[in-house]
């Protein structure tokens, strides 16, 4: 049964190893990674409370669509305490993408960090971003921060959301 398995997932990635490699501005490589990407700009932002840097992660179009957004980072920059540590988990809620001719027009993706560590307290953050949108590129950033400050049973102590 593994063997059976193993053999069908070769096979798979072989086919999806083989589709092209290039988008107009990332490496398909660049786009399914950039959630970790996001996820080290966050937390750098977190650890070092810099507004500026965590602001410019969002996409312009759900900036504008937040209200007082520089009172929502105020709040997530007084929950979030510490510095980081380490996390459990690295989740995906939803991951969506569409290709044309190979490449990626669209991909979306929303991930789930359980186990946050800082020297304080222990987080889990979820967040949502798009890495590829063709036909609208105001949407390419991120679209949501929700960071859960939890007790060592699990239970949300506090929480603070930042976009839809």
């Amino acid at each position: 049964m593994k063997k059976t398995f193993f053999t069908l997932l070769a096979i798979v990635s072989i086919i999806f190893s083989s589709c092209n490699k290039d988008t107009e501005n990332k490496s398909d490589y660049d786009i399914i990674t950039y959630d970790k990407v996001v996820f080290e700009k966050m937390i750098s932002a977190l650890d070092n409370c810099d507004k500026e840097q965590l602001e410019s992660l969002f996409s312009s179009k759900s900036l504008a669509k937040t209200l007082d957004i520089d009172q929502k980072i105020d709040d997530m920059m007084k929950l979030y305490k510490g510095n980081f540590i380490s996390n459990n988990e690295f989740d995906y809620g939803t991951k969506s993408s569409s290709r044309e001719n190979g490449k990626y027009v669209y991909y979306d993706v929303n991930a789930i960090v359980k186990g946050l560590k800082t020297t304080d307290f222990m987080y889990e953050l979820n967040f949502g971003t798009t890495v590829v949108n063709n036909k609208d590129p105001k949407d390419v950033g991120l679209w949501r921060i929700w960071l859960k400050q939890i007790d060592e049973n699990g239970h949300i102590i506090a929480e603070c959301r930042i976009g839809e």
